[in-house]
């Protein structure tokens, strides 16, 4: 049965729907459904789980998706055929899809994390937070090989 009807409306709540939606109903019935959101700000949702093994089992189980995410910004930055602007749009949308929600895809200057210029693809990194309910991963890969 989908959690839509069996919910209030917190909008964990509404990201619950949409999780049930990505991932098999073992999975959503172990790890998701016994979540539950405490607090919500402008810029937070903070939402409690049953226990530490919770949290690290999101990270373990969806952290992979991300590095995937880094290595095709690598691969298309070393290509040139696209520009860097399009290369972190289409990583952020590639996460969205996946069901992450994404806090930044950003390809920087690996020496002082400022944005590069023009068709600058040397000493670059690509960088990533996002949020999967309630994990928050962050990860980064140097773009020179």
């Amino acid at each position: 049965m989908e959690l839509a009807a069996s919910l209030g409306k917190t909008t964990w709540d509404r990201v619950l729907i949409k999780i049930e939606r990505k991932v098999n109903a073992h999975s959503f019935n172990t790890w998701f459904r016994p979540t539950s959101q405490v607090a919500e700000t402008i810029d937070r949702l903070r939402v409690v789980v049953p226990s530490e093994m919770f949290a690290e089992w999101l990270k373990t189980n969806y952290s992979g998706l991300i590095h995937a995410t880094l290595i095709r910004m690598r691969e298309a930055t070393l290509a040139g055929r696209e520009t860097l602007a399009n290369i972190e749009a289409e990583a952020e949308a590639a996460l969205r899809n996946a069901g992450f929600a994404p806090d930044y895809a950003a390809i920087r200057r690996a020496e002082d994390l400022t944005r590069p210029e023009g068709d600058e693809r040397g000493g670059l990194i690509a960088l990533i937070a996002a949020r999967l309910g309630p994990a928050r991963l962050i990860d980064n890969l140097l773009l020179d090989l």
